[in-house]
């Protein structure tokens, strides 16, 4: 398929079973859709969810699950191609948001990544984010207030969901006609008591609703996922809870396809069961947009979705996930 929309939620800090549990509306929305939904009512007819449960992280926090997710390969390799690049050769116009203030879940210092940069998009909504009545600068890791507040992140009376709901509709109303991608990053689960993040619900829902009844055709899909589960310091951490380990490496992947595809919707059901990691995100990305992958950027361990992928090889030690990190061999 040559998709003509690429539509990218992402929800730092949160577990398919967290989102579960957390997000009610929106889990009762996409569970409408999946196939072993056999009462679909009419509308919901026209789309297909799937939820990818052996999804595995590759690293114990953002940055060694993200830097694979855009850049295609293991954050201590310093090769790779932001995936922004390869969409706009192929005539996406971009945009992106954060309810942070840094232009993506974390920037890309050059100091780090070397020459590797993380490039722009033609539309940003970053700079809200960075009101000193929400971000503290000097103390960006607080507790009580902006991107990691165990508290509802708002600003001027409107959560900052809302902003980021409102934001990204009036993207695809504007380029309505066009091919586009957009990403939508929240952070609001990044905070140790795992209850800020419920209170997206509302505005996550009413989001993917209307994307799916104004700006969802043949040629779209939605993809919702996270870098990882809940890993901030808490109560479980003190009491050395072994779930709370699976709880962090068995993160969220979800996506949203249209009824009506050429895409063979049996492969994909058969990885839903399969061991795929943030490099295969970047892969599938690049199966959308027709890119083939050069091993002198790329990892060859990542894998569309779309294609069978071989479970009796994918395993944590093929993989390259530490064996002290799987939990879902």
């Amino acid at each position: 398929v040559e998709f003509e929309n690429i539509y990218f939620i992402y929800i730092d800090a949160v577990s398919l079973q967290q989102f579960k549990h957390k997000l009610p509306k929106t889990r009762d929305l996409i569970e409408k859709m999946l196939y072993t939904n056999n009462n679909k009512e009419e509308f919901f007819q026209k789309f297909e969810a799937f939820q990818f449960v052996k999804y595995h992280s590759v690293g114990i926090n953002t940055a060694p699950n993200l830097f694979p997710l855009f850049y295609g390969n293991f954050m201590g390799f310093d090769k790779g191609v932001f995936v922004g690049r390869y969409l706009k050769e192929k005539g996406f116009i971009t945009g992106a948001e954060h309810n942070s203030c840094n232009r993506g879940v974390f920037d890309f210092p050059p100091k780090k990544f070397g020459e590797l940069k993380m490039g722009g998009y033609d539309h940003e909504n970053f700079g809200l984010f960075c009101d000193t009545n929400y971000n503290d600068k000097l103390h960006s890791w607080s507790a009580w207030q902006g991107r990691n507040s165990k508290f509802r992140r708002c600003l001027y009376d409107e959560q900052t969901s809302k902003y980021m709901k409102d934001y990204f509709l009036d993207f695809c109303k504007k380029y309505e006609n066009e091919r586009k991608y957009f990403s939508t990053i929240f952070t609001d689960a990044h905070e140790g008591t795992l209850e800020a993040v419920k209170y997206i619900d509302d505005d996550l829902h009413d989001l993917l609703l209307e994307l799916l009844t104004k700006y969802f055709n043949d040629k779209s899909i939605i993809l919702i996922l996270s870098d990882h589960g809940a890993n901030l310091p808490w109560i479980d951490d003190v009491l050395l809870s072994s779930q709370k380990k699976i709880e962090n490496f068995l993160g969220l992947f979800l996506m949203i396809l249209p009824n009506r595809t050429n895409i063979n919707k049996e492969i994909i059901h058969y990885n839903e069961q399969t061991l795929v990691t943030p490099l295969d995100i970047y892969s599938t990305l690049l199966d959308m947009i027709h890119v083939n992958k050069s091993s002198m950027h790329h990892s060859m361990l990542g894998e569309s979705v779309f294609r069978k992928l071989d479970r009796k090889k994918r395993n944590c030690a093929y993989l390259n996930i530490e064996s002290d990190y799987c939990k879902c061999d």
